[in-house]
């Protein structure tokens, strides 16, 4: 029996409740994900109408992910291995405890049978671009005069403002990691604050500009709202914004690794990509938000209900809408009751590759503002990590219009006490 449970088009995402949709399996002892050094027992596999549930795609890799129960024991990356015949691409331990692998129909049916098993979810593949279309003291504060209009407008009350008014914070010692296409880290708005870290596809540079130019929002000297903060590029997308769900994850599971070593005062996430609905998706942003790090989204550009996307669909994140430079709702953004705050995105100028600055629009570029103010927030000392979305929330001004009804009106503010 097939039960839809996303509605996403052109996907048709589909999980299985019964054995009869999967080809006819056969129990081969010699096909098993081991947990310790001993031979299973029977109390280790479920009843054949208990399986794990397995969800479907219809744009895969070939590959699943497997999610083990957050009460499962932890299990070594040799236990993991040990799937006879079976190559495991990646391994995750940070953001949620599984793996992803080519599972032969025979290890699926096995792997659904352990008890130790929450759920298996084929590893989806697309573009996954959301979309290009302390104190309070008015000494605190620095004025940037003539200042792109979607940056000033975060710190005026009312649109038409061209002066960006902030806190000399400015998110110094905050971490900002850009999961999406790379960010070119030589770019001189960055003045040597970003760097280009890891690569979960081809190449090591950002040859989209996708995500240097959220970089350049959150953190530029010229175009961003937190001019201290250190920017770190993660690369799960190529230069045409496609890559896998598997990678996403492992650029998740990359942040919570490698952030230690960085000794950042606190952790940021920009998510300016997304994708149909996945469980594997949401909980990697989950498992971010548990270690006690900030994550924003951006809501896509699909003019729906972001409530049917991921990571939007995600409660426990940071879900971000946008706005022109008339606080109107912008025509693409998603909307719903899953959206956090609205931010402005429209003709929102910004670094690219090469030195260069370009005006794009997109809740892609609505999301690097919540994060920037975010890291602003937090070195400022009014906010944690674990509740920048909420006091942002309760700064910002009711003033973003055109929205749905059951959709928020909050538009992002940073508390300039000189606001105009």
């Amino acid at each position: 029996m097939r039960k839809s449970v996303f509605t996403d088009p052109p996907h048709s995402d589909v999980f299985i409740t019964s054995t009869h949709t999967i080809s006819k399996c056969l129990r081969l002892k010699a096909i098993h994900i081991f947990r310790g050094d001993h031979w299973p027992t029977k109390s280790t596999f479920k009843q054949q109408s208990d399986l794990a549930l397995l969800y479907l795609h219809k744009e895969t890799t070939g590959r699943y992910i497997v999610k083990f129960k957050d009460d499962a024991t932890a299990a070594s990356d040799n236990d993991i291995l040990r799937i006879a015949g079976v190559a495991t691409r990646s391994i995750y331990s940070e953001v949620s405890q599984g793996f992803s692998a080519a599972l032969t129909s025979e290890a699926l049916q096995l792997n659904r049978e352990r008890t130790d098993v929450e759920y298996i979810e084929e590893d989806g593949t697309g573009n996954w671009i959301a979309g290009v279309e302390a104190t309070n003291s008015t000494n605190d504060w620095i004025d940037q005069a003539d200042a792109t209009w979607d940056i000033a407008r975060v710190a005026n009350k009312s649109p038409g403002v061209s002066t960006y008014s902030y806190h000399k914070a400015a998110g110094e010692g905050m971490c900002a990691y850009i999961v999406d296409t790379g960010i070119d880290d030589k770019h001189p708005e960055f003045e040597g604050r970003a760097k280009q870290i890891k690569s979960f596809v081809s190449g090591t540079t950002d040859d989209n500009g996708h995500r240097t130019h959220c970089a350049g929002t959150i953190g530029s000297k010229t175009y961003g709202l937190a001019k201290k903060a250190t920017l770190f590029g993660n690369k799960v997308l190529d230069k045409k914004g496609q890559g896998t769900m598997d990678g996403i994850m492992s650029g998740c599971d990359f942040v919570l690794k490698e952030e230690p070593d960085r000794k950042c005062k606190a952790v940021l996430t920009n998510f300016s990509l997304g994708g149909g609905k996945h469980k594997a998706m949401n909980d990697a942003a989950a498992g971010i938000v548990k270690k006690g790090h900030f994550m924003a989204a951006a809501a896509r550009n699909s003019n729906k209900d972001a409530a049917d996307f991921s990571p939007t669909s995600e409660p426990s994140i940071c879900t971000v809408g946008a706005t022109d430079s008339s606080d109107q709702k912008a025509r693409f953004s998603n909307f719903g009751s899953v959206v956090d705050i609205q931010a402005p995105c429209v003709d929102a100028v910004s670094t690219i590759p090469g030195g260069e600055t370009y005006p794009a629009s997109g809740t892609s570029m609505a999301c690097p503002h919540v994060v920037g103010q975010a890291a602003v927030l937090i070195s400022q000392g009014l906010a944690k990590s674990t509740d920048a979305c909420e006091k942002m929330k309760e700064m910002a001004l009711d003033a973003a219009k055109g929205f749905p009804s059951g959709t928020t009106s909050k538009l992002l503010f940073n508390g300039n006490p000189g606001a105009k």
